[in-house]
């Protein structure tokens, strides 16, 4: 991050309890969380209201305020990207989080939202290099309930291919002595086998001062950090890169991501050249290019597929059932990349027919591409 333009690059940690926003302006060596209090890291505001009718109507006032609070920003063209991070993803979610911040005039092609397993792969891969050497491990207790977000890189790649598993590990007793235990045991059975270069905790149900013997198990060939805003810090991260891509050195794959470049092979006259549908590691709900082609030949579409770490691609042929018999070219499409509400990254393809001469047969053919 080094270039020196006037720009924020946000990251806003969203829940139904609490917010935090953090934020990036070139010249700054990493991301800076606002705290509610100067010289104290009381990060989390209180959420304007829980999911539903009152959040959606309050919501635009609760993003503006909460945006002032950034030192420096009071005028929201300066907002070069900015990321909302929330637990989980769907359709109906992400396009809400959009929809209320361009009501803020923020453009649509900088807004982004990401989930917990994103977020913190931004906030581990953009680390001191000893740091992500080996897998990285996320251990986060909310109240009783402790999980884990554990990071892999695949070897070989390049750029990195990052993947994130979540695990659910149970309930901790209350007791602390028996806490500990407990922890130190689990933390035995995820590290067992693999070698982990960093180690992050965060929750409230981390702290108290009971880590003892757990902290042991933890520091062993690890290093350890304990910290309230990780995953506000990676969504800022997170902005960053999706506006300078260039820069990053890894891919994050999971459910919500395309897994491969996708590409429409089409003729110009005597050329040859292909458009690009998705991205590989694109978010599945934020795709939606869409080209009107005409058909040559066989009642089919080829979209190729090549992953992000590969030379070679394959291609998949779409077939177009039932399509009614046209002349070569008398058929127009509309090739369209979307995802529907389960995260399913689709191709639909629509035909248009030909002007005056063949009206629309009106079929329209979609195909899943992630599953």
């Amino acid at each position: 991050m080094g270039e020196m333009e006037q720009e924020f690059y946000i990251g806003i940690d969203f829940n139904d309890s609490w917010t935090q926003i953090s934020y990036f302006r070139p010249g700054m060596e990493e991301p800076e969380t606002v705290s509610t209090v100067v010289g104290q890291e009381k990060y989390r505001i209180p959420t304007v209201a829980k999911e539903g009718k009152s959040q959606r109507e309050m919501l635009p006032v609760f993003w503006r305020r909460i945006l002032h609070m950034v030192p420096g920003l009071t005028d929201f063209s300066k907002i070069a990207a900015v990321t909302v991070n929330l637990p989980e993803l769907n359709r109906e979610r992400v396009e809400r989080m959009s929809a209320t911040l361009q009501e803020l005039s923020i453009p649509e092609e900088r807004i982004f939202v990401a989930e917990d397993k994103e977020s913190f792969c931004h906030f581990a891969m953009n680390q001191e290099r000893e740091l992500t050497q080996h897998d990285v491990a996320l251990f986060r207790c909310e109240e009783d309930a402790l999980s884990c977000l554990y990071l892999t890189k695949q070897p070989g790649t390049s750029p990195w291919r990052v993947e994130i598993l979540q695990m659910e590990l149970g309930i901790l007793p209350r007791e602390p002595a028996d806490r500990d235990r407990r922890f130190g045991a689990l933390a035995r059975q995820v590290f067992l086998g693999k070698i982990v270069s960093a180690v992050y905790l965060t929750g409230d149900g981390l702290e108290g001062g009971w880590l003892k013997d757990s902290l042991n198990v933890l520091c062993r060939g690890r290093r350890v950090f304990q910290g309230k805003n990780l995953f506000t810090k990676g969504a800022c991260y997170g902005s960053y890169l999706q506006m300078h891509k260039e820069k990053r050195g890894y891919v994050y794959f999971s459910e919500y991501k395309v897994p491969d470049n996708v590409f429409l092979k089409v003729h110009q006259g005597d050329r040859a050249f292909f458009q690009e549908l998705a991205e590989a590691g694109e978010s599945v709900f934020a795709v939606g290019r869409q080209y009107q082609v005409l058909l040559e030949g066989e009642p089919q579409v080829d979209i190729w597929l090549r992953a992000p770490d590969s030379s070679k691609a394959r291609i998949v042929s779409l077939e177009l059932t039932d399509l009614p018999k046209r002349p070569p070219k008398a058929t127009r499409l509309r090739i369209e990349a979307l995802s529907d509400e389960r995260g399913r990254f689709l191709i639909r393809i629509t035909d248009l027919g030909f002007g005056a001469w063949y009206e629309s047969s009106g079929k329209v053919w979609e195909y899943c591409i992630n599953e």
